[in-house]
């Protein structure tokens, strides 16, 4: 009776630590993923993002846009073309290309990314 419990007691040492070594893999085998910042490749995996649309004149929010997410590697961001964003918002919602206000989001890993534009003199598209 003494022999078998010994028996069982290494058992559950073992599985213990084994299972202890294998969360440590686990956990190490993907750092990144607390804390992704954007890339070429997590920009792409994104897909689609949507831009939501202001009129900076008057504070409105008039909609939002579909844009392919690609790194914008001077800004270090998944919109890649601003101007080409704001443009498509314009024409979208009929009002002047400078009075255009965007914001922005996404997810890579656990890590929620906002950014807006333009940084001034638009409060509406603030996040």
């Amino acid at each position: 009776m003494k022999e078998r419990g010994r028996i069982m007691h290494h058992m559950c040492k073992r599985v213990f630590i084994v299972g202890i070594f294998s969360a440590i893999m686990i956990l190490s085998a993907h750092p990144s993923n607390a804390q992704s910042n954007p890339s070429a490749e997590s920009c792409i995996d994104l897909g689609m993002i949507d831009v939501q649309c202001f009129n900076c004149a008057t504070g409105e929010y008039l909609g939002k846009i579909n844009v392919q997410a690609a790194y914008d590697d001077w800004n270090k961001d998944c919109l890649p073309s601003k101007d080409q964003a704001r443009s498509r918002c314009s024409n979208a919602y009929g009002i002047p290309l400078n009075d255009v206000g965007m914001k922005w989001q996404y997810r890579i890993g656990l890590t929620d990314w906002k950014n807006y534009s333009p940084r001034n003199n638009c409060p509406c598209a603030q996040w």
